[in-house]
C-alpha cells in the first residue's frame, strides 16, 4: 500500500529550511484508486459537502469521520511516522479535510492576476514562537508542533492549482505583506500518490486552476498529545469503536488516560 520509508536527512533538512517537503508517491496506484473512489463519492454527493467561490471549490471537513478508506489513506503508517519525525513527539489527531478545486473561468484572460503573489489568501494557523522548536540532537534540524499532510490525488504540475509557499516563513514573524519581501514565493508540483508536509506556521495559500484538470487532494493535520482538537473535529465513540488499529484509536482518541504520553525526544 506504501513505501514504507522514513524523510531522509537531505528531507528532514529540506523541511528545516523552507518549512515543507514532499515525500514522492507514497500510495501505490491500486490505493490511490480507492482513496480517489472514496473523494469522488462523498465530494459529489455528502451532506457535509461545501460550495464555494461560485462552485470553483468544494470542501468536506471532518473526513475521517466519514469513511475508513480516508481514515486508511491519512493515517497510513508511513504518514503518521513521517510526521512524528518532523513533530518530534507521538502524534494527536487535530483535524482532517478534502478539497477539489476546478479550473478557474478566467484563467485564459486573467492568468497573471490569479498568480498574482498580492492577490492570494496567504495565511497560517500559528506564529512561529508557538510553533517551532530546535531538534533536540541535530541543530541543522528542528522540529514543528503542527503540521499538515497533504494527500495529492491527481497529478499537480504547474497549471493544476498546486499550493503557493513562502519558503522560509515558518521560521519568521510577520504578516503576510512582510513576508512578501523576504521569503521567496515556491509553488507546489507533484504526482498523484505523493505526501506533502508542511509547518501551520508556514504562510501558504491556495491558487487558481489555469489548466484544464480539476485538482483533488486530502488533509489531515497531526500535533503533539497536549494540541486541542480542531473545532468540531472530535472523533465520535461509534467512529472510534470501528478503529482497530491502537496506535491510530490513541491518536484519534487523544491519548487522555494517561496525559502526556511518550514524548519521544530525538525523532
Amino acid at each position: 500500500m506504501y513505501r514504507g520509508t522514513m524523510l531522509t536527512e537531505d528531507q528532514l533538512r529540506t523541511f528545516s529550511e523552507r518549512g515543507w517537503v514532499v515525500q514522492p508517491d507514497v500510495f501505490d496506484p491500486n490505493s490511490l484508486g480507492r482513496y480517489q473512489e472514496a473523494f469522488d463519492e462523498h465530494i459529489d454527493g455528502h451532506s457535509e459537502a461545501r460550495l464555494q467561490h461560485d462552485d470553483i471549490i468544494r470542501s468536506i471537513q471532518f473526513v475521517v469521520n466519514f469513511d475508513v478508506r480516508f481514515r486508511d489513506c491519512l493515517m497510513a503508517p508511513q504518514i503518521i511516522e513521517e510526521n512524528r519525525q518532523i513533530t518530534g513527539t507521538e502524534l494527536k489527531y487535530i483535524t482532517s479535510w478534502i478539497i477539489s478545486r476546478n479550473p478557474a473561468p478566467g484563467r485564459y484572460e486573467d492568468r497573471n492576476a490569479l498568480l498574482a503573489p498580492d492577490s492570494q489568501s496567504w495565511h497560517r494557523d500559528l506564529r512561529p514562537k508557538w510553533g517551532i522548536y530546535p531538534h533536540d540532537s541535530d541543530p541543522r534540524l528542528i522540529n514543528s508542533v503542527y503540521n499538515n499532510s497533504m494527500v495529492l490525488l491527481t497529478d499537480i504540475g504547474k497549471d493544476d492549482g498546486g499550493t503557493l509557499m513562502l519558503d522560509g516563513s515558518h521560521r519568521i514573524e510577520g504578516s503576510w505583506q512582510d513576508l512578501l519581501g523576504k521569503c521567496d514565493v515556491s509553488q507546489l508540483t507533484g504526482s498523484a500518490g505523493s505526501v506533502v508536509y508542511f509547518s501551520e506556521t508556514l504562510m501558504h495559500s491556495g491558487v487558481a486552476v489555469l489548466g484544464e484538470r480539476r485538482r483533488d487532494v486530502m488533509f489531515i493535520a497531526y500535533g503533539p498529545p497536549w494540541f486541542k482538537t480542531w473545532y468540531r473535529s472530535t472523533v465520535p465513540d461509534v467512529v472510534l469503536a470501528d478503529v482497530s488499529d491502537e496506535l491510530q484509536r490513541n491518536i484519534l482518541e487523544g491519548w487522555d488516560m494517561f496525559g502526556y504520553h511518550g514524548q519521544h525526544p530525538a525523532m
